[in-house]
């Protein structure tokens, strides 16, 4: 959490994955739970989350494996859309926005599959209340 905290607060710069799986292990109280479920989840191989990035007019997006607008072509695109715009073009959301502001927020709101936990969705708004 507190490597969390430092990037919210521009103190130290986390990249997309770093950022993104800090915040899944925020789903864990103890170190023990991480181990078990670590233990149980090893069982079921390793998935592969490769993100495509989308440049919008307010920031960029880090598309992930699941969301509706996420491709193969693993090629860098350029939209004349808000991030905001481009949110609601999609159903199914499992991204991670960095807005210029430096707003950051992790939309995901379906289940990642292959037992993988979903990060929490920590943004420069509710790092207070973690």
């Amino acid at each position: 959490m507190e490597s969390i905290r430092q990037h919210l607060s521009n103190q130290i710069n986390l990249h997309p994955p770093q950022f993104y799986e800090l915040s899944r292990l925020l789903n864990f109280n103890r170190i023990h739970e991480l181990i078990e479920f670590a233990r149980v989840r090893s069982q079921k191989g390793v998935t592969l989350m490769f993100p495509i990035i989308q440049k919008c007019s307010d920031g960029t997006v880090s598309l992930m494996p699941g969301d509706d607008a996420y491709t193969e072509s693993k090629e860098l695109k350029t939209e004349d859309l808000t991030i905001e715009q481009y949110r609601l073009k999609a159903t199914n959301l499992h991204r991670i926005e960095w807005f210029h502001t430096g707003k950051i927020a992790i939309q995901s709101d379906f289940p990642i599959g292959d037992g993988h936990l979903p990060p929490i969705n920590v943004t420069t708004e509710n790092e207070s209340k973690l």
